[in-house]
């Protein structure tokens, strides 16, 4: 008490007292007039106060009654509010995310700017209208089921569904709601999901088709974890190894399909890859044993791959069996090998044509020449005879390497095929006049024979005249002689 009023008022306050001294003396009342003053410890605090001039009766101003209420609680909620509002409203107008508060009819109170960005349009075009006129009509029942729960108060859930764009394409929005009682407003929030559910639904067919090739693909495809277990296994694993799906995914690899003498392999070889990241066997093709159901091992071809996930790493391998491809290439070699063989036979029946054509030859010639010597004759016959036996030994020759081609061909089975030569040979009696003139008007051409092994040779002795009561001149007039039928 008696102290100045400037004992409770900050120095940065001190023009205000003068002034408010000054609308006093005027007569002015002044009320709830805020302001700051200074505590006995020199903190300063919020007030309000509330001015009014001291008269006489007289009706003159002596002075000034002063009211001051604390309002520092009220000011600093006040602000607290003050900056959430703000930061709400800096929220609603910056967010990427669609904002709708709705009234109890459904119909747009605020929209946020992001509207346009997501649906092309303003926030003014939608204000006032019915959410109804935004949403895909097939959609319109599910939101209204979802409004109705959210206003019952139960749990909010995301919810997708599709909105009209202003050019007339589908957005997808993913949206959750809340009822506030008090304000007796919907608000919703809302995220273009269109580009994720595309990308997901792209992914589904790109998963889906990745499926269909390795399941109709003609090798088999096994896929394993860093422990070994089997992950997938397609139909062509199925029919090679003779495990089904159900039987073979969860189980060990080196259980089904790898040999013993393989399996230490197989486990260090993973060991050694998840430790250093090197695997000797990926990204290449090798040739290796592979194990059946029934016990059997089948050669087959792998090349594995390593993909890395965020659970540990996966390897794919895929597997062709070489049982067809090892058979083709037998066939093939006992091919060759029956080819070579067979020109062989040719080469070697071709030069005994050549020597025995020019044998037959020359013994048909001195068989003609001789036929007035006794003794040139029997030599001559003796050569013809010994023609004939070249010949079934040539025929014998000629089936031994048929027999030959054919068991390396693999036929168990061995046919005798008679040899024969293009003509075959008969002997008949000739009259000896006829025989020179045939000589002499054949003796430029080439009197070659044939030896194949497709026709029967036939071998007619000569006939025995004497049993037949000839004379002895008949006999010397008449001699053998070979020609065609």
């Amino acid at each position: 008490m008696g102290q100045r009023i400037d004992l409770i008022v900050p120095p940065t306050r001190a023009e205000e007292v003068g002034d408010i001294l000054r609308r006093v003396g005027w007569g002015e009342t002044i009320e709830n007039y805020e302001t700051e003053r200074l505590c006995n410890d020199r903190s300063l605090v919020q007030v309000s106060l509330s001015i009014s001039p001291i008269r006489t009766p007289s009706g003159k101003i002596i002075g000034a009654s002063t009211t001051a209420r604390d309002i520092t609680a009220s000011r600093r909620t006040e602000n607290a509010l003050r900056q959430q509002i703000e930061e709400r409203r800096r929220i609603f107008e910056t967010s990427q995310d669609l904002i709708f508060v709705v009234d109890p009819r459904g119909v747009l109170v605020q929209v946020s700017p992001s509207a346009e960005t997501i649906l092309g349009y303003s926030p003014k075009e939608m204000i006032g209208h019915d959410t109804g006129e935004f949403l895909h009509p097939a959609d319109l029942e599910h939101v209204r089921q979802e409004i109705r729960r959210v206003r019952r108060g139960q749990r909010a859930r995301n919810t997708d569904s599709r909105y009209l764009h202003k050019d007339g394409r589908i957005v997808t929005l993913s949206w959750m709601g809340a009822w506030s009682e008090p304000v007796r407003r919907y608000f919703f929030v809302g995220r273009d999901m269109t580009e994720s559910r595309l990308a997901q639904e792209t992914l589904r067919e790109s998963e889906q088709l990745a499926r269909g090739i390795i399941d109709t693909a003609l090798d088999a495809f096994v896929q394993i974890d860093e422990n070994g277990h089997v992950r997938s296994w397609n139909s062509q694993a199925e029919k090679i190894f003779g495990w089904s799906h159900d039987e073979a995914v969860g189980q060990k690899l080196d259980e089904l399909i790898i040999p013993e003498i393989h399996r230490a392999n197989h486990a260090s070889g993973i060991a050694r890859f998840l430790s250093t990241g090197e695997g000797p066997i990926l990204g290449r093709r090798i040739e290796i044993e592979a194990l059946r159901r029934d016990g059997t091992e089948i050669r087959v071809e792998l090349s594995v791959t390593a993909l890395k996930r965020r659970d540990g790493f996966l390897f794919n391998g895929f597997i062709r069996d070489l049982t067809d491809r090892i058979a083709a290439e037998d066939r093939i070699r006992q091919a060759e090998k029956m080819e070579a063989v067979g020109q062989l036979t040719g080469g070697i029946a071709h030069d005994f044509n050549n020597i025995l054509a020019m044998i037959g030859t020359n013994a048909e010639l001195g068989i003609a020449e001789a036929a007035q010597e006794i003794q040139l004759h029997r030599l001559a016959r003796r050569v013809q005879h010994a023609f004939v036996a070249a010949l079934r030994d040539l025929h014998d020759i000629a089936r031994l390497f048929v027999d030959g081609h054919r068991l390396v061909a693999g036929h168990v089975r061995t046919e005798d095929q008679p040899l024969a030569v293009r003509r075959p040979l008969r002997v008949r009696l000739v009259n000896l006049r006829i025989a020179r003139r045939a000589r002499r008007q054949h003796r430029h051409r080439h009197a070659g024979l044939l030896v194949r092994h497709d026709l029967p040779l036939r071998w007619i002795p000569p006939p025995d005249l004497s049993a037949r009561g000839q004379r002895p001149q008949q006999q010397r007039d008449h001699r053998t002689a070979t020609d065609d039928e």
